[in-house]
């Protein structure tokens, strides 16, 4: 890779995990008219609307399976409905910067499962990114802790929300796994969009009865539409289609390690456009988890190219 090669490479990650960084607080300001799983189900339907096209033409000689199909609703529900649904929910309940924060300590959760179901190696230097990681999560939320007591403008804090949104983390990792083996046998795009597509549609049930939350699509704010336009044009169709053409040419391990960038992003962003407090719980807690995140990818062997993360 030449050296102007590597620093437009660098550039476009850089741009893409700003995008993915300013999701949890589009979110936010869009829930003040969505409900959470309906959010989530209006952000993937349109995501759907875009990239279908591509599946139609670009890749229309694709066949699937029935495998393939049972594989990539897996997926989906992993990856677009239980992940999204915990997500939306948690960073309505908590600090956006929290969320950010907590949402990174899923490429240590993936190594954990990669060790039990792939049988991956993991060093003391991943253990020691491990507990580092661990350790900030629990500075952040703990209740009682300096930033737990806080209230800020945009919601109440929440440790509830915090366990969701590292539940939504679990099912990111989870779907890294589960896709790292399918996207073996299809193109990476193919998978992404048939997962999308499936997310939104086991989303509807979700956001039409439990929430019967459609009719916010009618009455939302002109404000709330851009947000759900940067999170289904910007953050998902644009940026994963941009990240998994990068992982065509790049490793994956290289890529992974700009994902820290997303929580730096979540705590500017959610501090001066959301006025939320940050106190130095936050900040030692982020300190711990980026620590722990870098720490654990310098321990990591070389990962095969076409690897599935799921960044946001």
């Amino acid at each position: 890779m030449s050296g102007r090669s590597n620093y437009f490479y660098i550039i476009i990650l850089v741009l893409l995990n700003v995008i993915w960084g300013g999701t949890y607080v589009a979110s936010k300001i869009a829930m003040s008219d969505f409900l959470p799983i309906t959010l989530a189900f209006v952000r993937f339907a349109l995501a759907s609307l875009i990239m279908i096209p591509f599946l139609l033409t670009k890749y229309r000689h694709i066949r699937l399976t029935r495998a393939d199909f049972i594989t990539c609703a897996t997926l989906g529900a992993l990856g677009f409905t239980f992940a999204y649904i915990f997500q939306n929910i948690g960073v309505k309940m908590t600090k956006t910067m929290n969320a950010a924060i907590e949402i990174s300590s899923e490429p240590v959760m993936m190594l954990i499962l990669a060790a039990l179901f792939l049988k991956e190696k993991i060093t003391g230097r991943i253990i020691s990114g491990i507990v580092l990681s661990t350790i900030g999560v629990l500075i952040i939320i703990l209740p009682g802790s300096a930033d737990g007591a806080v209230h800020s403008s945009a919601g109440a804090y929440s440790a509830a929300g915090d366990a969701l949104v590292l539940l939504s983390a679990l099912c990111c990792a989870l779907y890294t796994i589960i896709g790292n083996q399918a996207i073996k046998r299809l193109p990476s795009f193919v998978v992404t969009a048939y997962a999308v597509i499936t997310g939104t549609i086991l989303l509807f049930p979700f956001a039409a009865y439990y929430e019967n939350g459609l009719s916010a699509i009618a009455t939302a704010s002109l404000r709330s539409w851009l947000c759900v336009f940067y999170l289904s044009a910007l953050a998902t169709s644009f940026a994963y289609f941009v990240w998994y053409l990068l992982l065509e040419r790049l490793d994956a391990s290289y890529m992974g390690n700009f994902l820290n960038l997303q929580p730096l992003v979540g705590i500017v962003l959610g501090r001066f456009l959301l006025s939320e407090p940050a106190g130095g719980a936050t900040f030692i807690g982020a300190a711990f988890i980026i620590g722990g995140v870098y720490i654990t990818s310098l321990g990591t062997n070389k990962i095969e190219e076409k690897a599935v993360i799921e960044p946001a």
